[in-house]
C-alpha cells in the first residue's frame, strides 16, 4: 500500500500491490470527520483490456484522481484519469503524444502532463528527454 495525494476533504489516491505482480490504483474515504479511521482501498478500474497496472498518484478537491497506466510488457505507459464520484470509471486522458503520465490535477480540473512521441514531442526519449504540458478535463 503507497498512498500518494491527499485532497482537503481528506481523500487520499494511492496504490496497492495485492500479490506482488500488479499495481492496482485505489483511494480511500476517510469514514468519520477527524479523518482517523479511512474506509479499506476502494479499487479503480483499468482504462481498458490492455492495462495491466496503474498508479493513481493524484487528486484534487473535485474528486478529480489522475496517474498512468501500463500494459502488460511495460511498452505503453498512458496518462490516466478516475474520479471519487463514480469509483467505476476510468478514461485515458487526451493528450499530444504516445506515452505520458499525470501526476497532478488542479481544482480547475487542469491536469499536468509529461509526455513523449508522436508530432508533438517527437524527439523524446521516456523518462529522460520529455514533453511537459496540461489537459483541461470536462
Amino acid at each position: 500500500m503507497d498512498p500518494y495525494g491527499i485532497n482537503d476533504k481528506g481523500e487520499i489516491v494511492g496504490v496497492i500491490s495485492p500479490d506482488g505482480s500488479a499495481i492496482l490504483p485505489v483511494f480511500w474515504k476517510p469514514l468519520d470527520r477527524s479523518r482517523t479511521n479511512y474506509s479499506s482501498g476502494i479499487q479503480l478500474p483499468m482504462p481498458g483490456d490492455a492495462f495491466v497496472s496503474c498508479w493513481a498518484v493524484g487528486i484534487n478537491n473535485l474528486g478529480d484522481m489522475v496517474g498512468d497506466c501500463w500494459n502488460a510488457s511495460y511498452t505503453i505507459d498512458l496518462p490516466t484519469r478516475w474520479t471519487t464520484k463514480n469509483p467505476a470509471f476510468s478514461e485515458l486522458i487526451d493528450f499530444p503524444a504516445n506515452w505520458g503520465f499525470s501526476w497532478g490535477i488542479n481544482d480547475n480540473r487542469i491536469a499536468v502532463l509529461t509526455y513523449t512521441g508522436g508530432q508533438k514531442c517527437s524527439s523524446g526519449i521516456p523518462w529522460t528527454a520529455t514533453c511537459g504540458g496540461a489537459a483541461q478535463l470536462h
